[in-house]
């Protein structure tokens, strides 16, 4: 089931390296988020930094939720497709959370699924 974009569900201090998917790369997207597509909320996110110039490894704010527990020790972008959460956790409350990447000013629902390294 590797790659797939399952409901999140609950975590603790669990480490996943997320792979955008498709085409996409990170230079073509400006956030990453936690994103309920039920209740169209976002439970945390981090933008990605201006400039960013991949292959080098750059730590981002670590991401801290508004609800739901959401939590990270830290987030790494890794390369052009890679972001890595260290010490993710989720309570796994939501109806239909996922991880979330999109362009525009902050996380809405015109964004796309990140499937993680495990589906």
């Amino acid at each position: 089931m590797y790659g797939k974009t399952n409901v999140l569900e609950r975590f603790f201090n669990k480490d996943f390296t997320l792979v955008l998917p498709d085409k996409k790369k990170i230079t073509d997207i400006k956030w990453f988020a936690i994103y309920d597509i039920w209740s169209q909320n976002t439970f945390g996110d981090i933008y990605i930094p201006e400039g960013f110039e991949p292959p080098t490894v750059q730590r981002v704010s670590s991401l801290i939720g508004k609800v739901n527990g959401i939590t990270t020790e830290s987030v790494e972008i890794l390369d052009a497709k890679r972001i890595k959460l260290n010490q993710f956790s989720y309570d796994g409350k939501a109806k239909k959370a996922y991880f979330w990447v999109g362009v525009g000013a902050q996380p809405v629902s015109k964004g796309f699924k990140v499937p993680d390294e495990y589906g």
